[in-house]
């Protein structure tokens, strides 16, 4: 089986700023830019929902995605933590709300497990 696969289409990097606040993410950087970049990570990342990916992305079942978060380690904050939008299970770094050690970069695939409106869902892993 053959599954199709968004393409590599970095055109920027996003840099955030997690002391104020928690940030959430913008469909661009899970599916276009791809490179997430935190400078202090104090607060949590969310993910957009799997009804806006999935209208964003225009996926078919099993289509995948990837991205990447790097966190500097400035800030003094214990890591990334990783929150799931409506729709989207977090099967990365273990479930529910992971948090990945400062100072390093992580790798997410992501997969369109379901695009009917009103039903959509997104694994990653």
């Amino acid at each position: 089986m053959t599954q199709a696969v968004m393409p590599w289409n970095v055109t920027t990097v996003n840099n955030y700023n997690t002391l104020s606040g928690p940030v959430t993410l913008t469909t661009d950087d899970l599916l276009v830019n791809q490179i997430i970049y935190v400078t202090d990570n104090s607060n949590n990342l969310i993910t957009p929902t799997a009804a806006q990916l999935v209208a964003a992305g225009q996926p078919v079942v099993n289509s995948c995605f990837r991205f990447h978060i790097t966190d500097s380690g400035a800030g003094g904050g214990g890591g990334i933590n990783l929150q799931a939008g409506a729709g989207v299970t977090l099967l990365a770094g273990g479930g529910s709300s992971p948090t990945f050690a400062a100072g390093t970069t992580i790798e997410v695939i992501g997969r369109f497990t379901n695009i009917g409106a009103g039903t959509e869902a997104v694994i990653l892993y």
